[in-house]
């Protein structure tokens, strides 16, 4: 059984990671780039450990009189040694891309918090289901082509753009599908 419900966290997650595409390409390739890396370490230190356990278990008598072994295990106390190194400063980038990250954090909340709204309108009337796919539409759109965002730099004032133009056009999109006397209640969900 597999689980695909969706769950504010991983919208959230979701978001930030295509704003920082959208809108820090460098820091999102920084990013994954690291995260490839830090599994390829992880796999590594296993494979090393595996090794090792290998290595202990073929031996026979006294584990400190085989000489195999006690070059085995200095050989791999040498590659664990490297790769600790290179965690750790992948580490360092990592804090970077995070404290990066924590800049488009809030558009990447605001953007869970009005699909959730979206949601909650099913409890309204039956009828008003939105899709996830809606909602991203809306949001790939508003980060790949909103004029509003064309010759600004600042990237807290294009974030305060993104953020009004997600309110106003999610409101905009979805007020077509409510009765008149339901516009109110999704103004004030949002």
């Amino acid at each position: 059984f597999v689980n695909f419900t969706i769950t504010p966290n991983s919208l959230q997650a979701q978001c930030l990671h295509e704003v920082l595409k959208a809108e820090r390409p460098d820091t999102h390739k920084k990013r994954t780039d690291l995260l490839k890396l830090q599994g390829e370490f992880k796999v590594k230190l296993r494979n090393l450990e595996k090794s090792l356990l290998n290595a202990l278990s073929q031996s026979e008598g006294n584990i400190l009189d085989n000489d195999q072994i006690i070059s085995t295990l200095e050989t791999l106390k040498k590659e664990a040694a490297e790769v600790t190194t290179k965690v750790a400063e992948t580490e360092v980038v990592m804090e970077e891309v995070i404290r990066i990250g924590e800049i488009y954090t809030p558009i990447a909340i605001a953007c869970s918090r009005i699909f959730f709204a979206m949601e909650s309108l099913s409890q309204v009337h039956f009828l008003y289901q939105f899709s996830l796919r809606f909602f991203l539409d809306i949001f790939y759109e508003l980060l790949s082509n909103n004029p509003r965002l064309e010759g600004i730099r600042d990237p807290t004032e294009r974030l305060d753009i993104l953020g009004m133009d997600m309110f106003r056009t999610v409101y905009k999109r979805v007020k077509r599908t409510l009765l008149n006397d339901d516009y109110i209640i999704f103004a004030l969900q949002l």
